[in-house]
């Protein structure tokens, strides 16, 4: 992990580790865990973008990894999350948390939420926070956001090098009859998908069709979720055999 995130934490009594809901096991970061727990801090594992799943998903997720699902966008959850730190403070008068995750997963749109109003700057781009931020929640609380450092297998956003392989992996976890009416085309697997979607929008690179299916997911309009196995297709069934 980054030295400067390391920093941050070490200066911290919380940690709140950002996930994107949609995809838990691969937003959460694995070392970064296992660091917090090897030096006993308390940290709270936050399950962003709820809005973007339904509430069973969200439910199920948390059954599985123990946290508290919220969204930055419509506020739901915070409550109960603002409820969580203060409990993790252990009769603290006064708290500094750290906000860490991997690029994407709405840590600074969370700060702004948690605040009440926009103090940390937002933007599509992971990664902008360039220094970390220091924002008072209130009295008692400092939250500090740290810049978008921990490396990622691959990055899930449209300007990512390689976009072909989160591309294909969010196509290959939909329901096809979702992903065939969202982007009117005719083929079954990803690969074919995307480059269907090449040849009627006349582009010369598949790379640019999945951009476009990267833009999408983070923007939110294109509903595929999941957790290892278990996605939007066969969600229920999967939840009743439990």
């Amino acid at each position: 992990m980054n030295k400067r995130v390391l920093r941050m934490i070490r200066k911290s009594h919380i940690v709140l580790e950002v996930i994107d809901i949609r995809c838990p096991l691969e937003t959460r970061c694995r070392a970064l865990e296992d660091y917090l727990l090897r030096k006993g801090k308390p940290f709270i594992r936050v399950f962003n973008k709820a809005d973007l799943v339904p509430k069973e998903f969200a439910e199920f997720v948390i059954s599985r990894m123990k946290g508290v699902y919220v969204s930055s966008k419509t506020r739901g959850g915070l409550r109960k999350l603002k409820e969580k730190i203060r409990e993790y403070m252990g009769g603290r008068e006064k708290a500094v948390v750290c906000v860490v995750g991997f690029p994407n997963t709405g840590k600074s749109s969370l700060i702004n939420a948690l605040k009440g109003k926009k103090v940390a700057k937002v933007a599509p781009t992971p990664g902008y926070t360039k220094g970390e931020q220091f924002i008072r929640m209130s009295e008692d609380i400092l939250l500090i956001d740290t810049p978008g450092v921990l490396k990622q297998k691959f990055q899930w956003d449209e300007k990512a090098k390689n976009p072909l392989t989160p591309a294909l992996k969010i196509l290959k976890k939909a329901d096809k009859d979702y992903i065939k009416r969202f982007y009117k085309v005719e083929a079954d697997e990803p690969l074919e998908i995307l480059e269907e979607m090449r040849k009627k929008r006349g582009w010369k690179e598949i790379e640019r069709a999945a951009r476009k299916v990267l833009q999408d997911w983070n923007a939110g309009r294109l509903k595929v979720y999941w957790f290892g196995k278990i996605n939007k297709s066969n969600f229920t069934t999967n939840t009743e055999q439990k």
